[in-house]
């Protein structure tokens, strides 16, 4: 449940960007009140009168510019797809027994906006123990409506727009519960405006000090810079510094470093601002910090900016560590398990599967 102070609000955003060759934009704003929690969104850049699947995700992890590293819906009961109920008026009451994060969807007006809102009893800013405690994760609008039947996303195809759930910087405001473990990492990803690259942040407990890997391009030539998280003052050379880095002569940093004395736990950076600053401690560079898959152990390079290929009409499929997509006469649907540690224990199978074919195959050939 939300946190019932009743004189007292808080606030998060979501700035959402267009994935790769989308065109969709605009931001959501959550105001924790009295015991629940609105959300109001708007949009531009969609098609005229077109109507979007729109869910909160599981991860907040941006590094892929189609979005899949998002991942499924932030479903933390393990509940059933579902949607609210239609034709509401504006604020949309979320229904309890579904994902905590189908909203179902949005519909566009003639000049491609959105604006819609909902209120929930079961989200939370500011409480690491609540199963709905949101920041740092995702946001995601599809290409579709969400059929609200079909397990578990609602076949609202492919992710339009992505954003992760943050504070904002300058906004922090104090997270209870945060010495909760966490099986999940925490990624920043910085999108190339003035660095591109990545932060992880693991911790196996509560009480392990944090560890960070990182991947950047794009900084200042041979120059040291303070890595830090807003709402943090134990630092040294800066009140908000976790840790150093140094660029080496071609604006590049990569490593691994660890913040010792730092110790709460994971929740209590997931919708904070990661912080790259020079000797003077003012940013030069920010992110927000969202959950991420703990599978993927590895800081990933920075994003690919390259446009896909185009499916051809007939339809094509491609399979990676995130699931299946299929693709048939220009419409993308992509199947996402609830809970992605779930697709490495799927591998063997499949494998399974292929080997099994190709012994048929195999077999038939044989008897030509």
């Amino acid at each position: 449940m939300a946190s019932s102070e009743p004189t007292t609000s808080i606030t998060a955003f979501a700035r959402l960007v267009p994935t790769v060759d989308q065109t969709i934009s605009g931001n959501l704003v959550f105001v924790q009140k009295d015991g629940s929690v609105t959300i109001s969104l708007e949009l531009t850049g969609a098609a005229p009168n077109s109507t979007h699947g729109f869910h909160l995700h599981g991860f907040g992890d941006t590094s892929d510019n189609k979005g899949a590293n998002m991942f499924g819906h932030f479903n933390p009961t393990g509940v059933p797809h579902g949607c609210p109920e239609a034709g509401q008026n504006s604020p949309i009451q979320l229904k309890t027994g579904f994902h905590l994060g189908d909203l179902g969807s949005i519909t566009a007006d003639e000049s491609g906006s959105v604006k819609q809102s909902w209120i929930s009893t079961e989200l939370s800013l500011d409480d690491a123990s609540a199963k709905g405690f949101v920041l740092g994760r995702g946001v995601i609008v599809h290409s579709a409506v969400d059929d609200c039947t079909t397990q578990p996303t609602g076949n609202s195809g492919a992710r339009l727009a992505q954003g992760v759930i943050t504070t904002g910087e300058g906004n922090a405001f104090t997270v209870k519960n945060v010495a909760t473990s966490s099986k999940d990492n925490a990624i920043a990803v910085f999108d190339g405006k003035v660095v591109s690259g990545t932060v992880i942040a693991k911790k196996a407990a509560a009480s392990d000090d944090f560890a960070f890997l990182y991947n950047l391009t794009g900084l200042p030539e041979s120059t040291d810079f303070v890595v830090g998280v807003n709402g943090y003052t134990g630092g040294k050379e800066c009140k908000d510094q976790l840790f150093n880095i140094k660029s080496d002569a071609k604006g590049a940093a990569a490593g691994s470093s660890s913040a010792s004395g730092f110790a709460p736990g994971l929740a209590s950076i997931l919708g904070q601002t990661l912080l790259i600053e020079k000797a003077d401690c003012k940013p030069f560079a920010t992110s927000p910090i969202g959950a991420r898959n703990a599978t993927l152990d590895a800081a990933p390079a920075p994003p690919a900016t390259a446009s896909p290929v185009p499916p051809s009409s007939g339809g094509s499929a491609t399979t990676s560590a995130t699931g299946t997509e299929a693709t048939t006469a220009g419409k993308s649907t992509k199947s996402y398990a609830q809970d992605p540690r779930t697709l490495l224990s799927e591998t063997p199978r499949q494998a399974s599967v292929g080997a099994s074919l190709m012994l048929v195959i195999g077999a038939a050939l044989l008897l030509l």
